[in-house]
């Protein structure tokens, strides 16, 4: 079942700016929710309308395991896409601040695939969706490179994954489905699902034996995880 919007509120300011200039925020965060998962393995916040000024769309997301940490800020901006053939809306996604620009580059593709899955685009004719995510991390990270030291890196992508669903949520975007994610106890297999987890979106793994039995091991492990996660998210909207 779509859900649905008022398309009024995807106006975008005229003088927006870009996402690199709202690090000066980060000082004055004030969080308006936080959730910890059952077992503890995470802590979610969120600052909702971060870039209430700049983006049509914004969200401060917040995650911390243990030593673990990261923050990221994902906005969504929205643009009027001049070319007369494009009948629905275009999707870009940037990531910046990343440590591993080749494997970013294929993470970027996996979250535009997801996007352009769930999102009704043809509700959105002659547009561009340009999706931005953010490292802003500043504590308990190696200065070799922001995120990786604090995440695995299908566990980044996991709470980069979610720092976009919460982005879509805030932006009340027509959907198609309600996306969650999960990564396996193995750090090595990451699954986008929809319809409350009977059907794989997307999907990436990096084990060394692609057989069925692992895979669909690491799949249910995926599945539990996300189902958590999205129960979690669902309580900031």
């Amino acid at each position: 079942m779509a859900i649905k919007q008022d398309k009024r509120r995807l106006l975008g300011p005229a003088n927006a700016i870009n996402i690199t200039q709202a690090n000066s925020l980060i000082n004055n965060l004030d969080n308006s929710k936080e959730i910890e998962n059952d077992d503890g393995t995470n802590e979610i916040s969120l600052e909702h309308n971060f870039l209430k000024n700049t983006a049509n769309s914004s969200v401060l997301y917040k995650s911390e395991n243990n030593n673990k940490n990261l923050s990221v800020i994902s906005a969504l901006y929205i643009k009027p896409y001049k070319l007369s053939f494009v009948e629905s809306a275009v999707v870009n996604v940037n990531f910046e601040d990343f440590s591993s620009v080749n494997e970013m580059s294929t993470y970027e593709l996996f979250i535009q695939q997801f996007l352009e899955t769930c999102i009704i685009l043809n509700e959105y004719p002659k547009t561009g969706l340009d999706f931005f995510v953010k490292n802003v991390t500043t504590a308990n990270i190696g200065h070799e490179s922001l995120g990786k030291t604090a995440y695995t890196e299908l566990e980044l992508l996991e709470q980069i994954t979610n720092s976009i669903i919460s982005l879509l949520l805030e932006a009340n975007l027509s959907l198609k489905y309600w996306p969650s994610v999960g990564v396996s106890q193995n750090k090595k297999t990451i699954c986008i699902f929809v319809k409350n987890e009977t059907e794989v979106l997307n999907f990436f793994s990096s084990l060394d034996v692609l057989d069925s039995e692992n895979i669909n091991n690491d799949i249910e492990e995926c599945k539990k995880k996300a189902t958590n996660t999205r129960l979690h998210l669902r309580s900031f909207y």
